[in-house]
């Protein structure tokens, strides 16, 4: 809807139940899928399980505000906090220059 696929190689989420966050099983398979080291990704979330899976792969994190709140999800401590899906761009605009 905002545009922003296109922008990303892959989507992944949890099938199985050892592959939930917080654990960081599934950020290390995309990883190992995607052939690039796990600080190379980009956790999207909206809570604090979305960033302990971060923490836990070694993966920079950011963390939505509209999905918990922005307070919230400033305390969570995220590398970035997105107020809007298009800051995504900036995001990732700045990491691969």
């Amino acid at each position: 809807a905002a545009g922003l696929l296109p922008r990303f190689a892959s989507v992944h989420g949890a099938d199985r139940p050892e592959q939930r966050k917080p654990a960081p099983a599934l950020l290390r398979s995309a990883a190992a899928e995607l052939d690039v080291d796990v600080r190379e990704l980009l956790v999207v979330g909206d809570a604090a399980t979305d960033l302990g899976a971060a923490r836990a792969a070694g993966a920079p994190a950011a963390i939505v505000g509209w999905g918990y709140g922005r307070e919230r999800a400033a305390a969570l401590g995220p590398d970035w906090i997105v107020d809007a899906p298009l800051d995504l761009l900036r995001i990732v605009d700045a990491t691969e220059s």
